[in-house]
């Protein structure tokens, strides 16, 4: 299964434009018959025979909690939190499960994508060659910090709202 297409990773982040395969979906599909590309856009389909009791366990779960989310007369209605949630969770654990012991080496370079686009929405091509590790560090700290306070002031509740 190809997980990108045109440089969206699994992880939700994108690739600077530099990395970012050009085609579409179709692309994709041929890469993978082919084997063309990068392997981390490649995982197995997997088998449902594969999956194990906990797994199963799991995705039961998640099939009732979609259920109880659906009915809108049910007064125990789950939370979209809560769905979400469980969603996720079953989502990560077919992906490591279909992953198998390529997971590690994924979430790695998951990661070191992930920083290479950071590295990239920071500093255009003439800052990156001027740029220090320090500075680079330190800009990234302000950004984390920015974004931090612009999640708290979400956050909070409006005064509209205490009025």
């Amino acid at each position: 299964m190809i997980i990108g297409g045109t440089g969206i990773v699994a992880s939700g982040f994108a690739d600077p434009p530099s990395c970012r395969t050009t085609g579409d979906a179709r692309d994709a599909t041929e890469n993978q018959r082919t084997g063309e590309g990068s392997p981390y856009y490649r995982l197995p389909p997997g088998e449902w025979g594969d999956i194990d009791a906990d797994g199963w366990d799991s995705l039961r779960t998640l099939a009732e909690l979609s259920a109880a989310a659906l009915d809108t007369g049910d007064p125990a209605r789950p939370p979209p939190l809560d769905v979400a949630l469980k969603a996720h969770e079953v989502s990560r654990a077919l992906f490591a499960s279909l992953a198998g012991d390529e997971g590690d080496l994924r979430q790695i370079i998951t990661t070191l994508r992930t920083a290479h686009a950071v590295a990239w929405d920071m500093y255009d091509a003439g800052q990156a060659e001027r740029a220090t590790v320090a500075a680079f560090m330190t800009r990234l700290r302000e950004t984390i910090e920015d974004f931090e306070r612009d999640l708290g002031a979400l956050q909070k509740p409006s005064t509209r709202e205490t009025d």
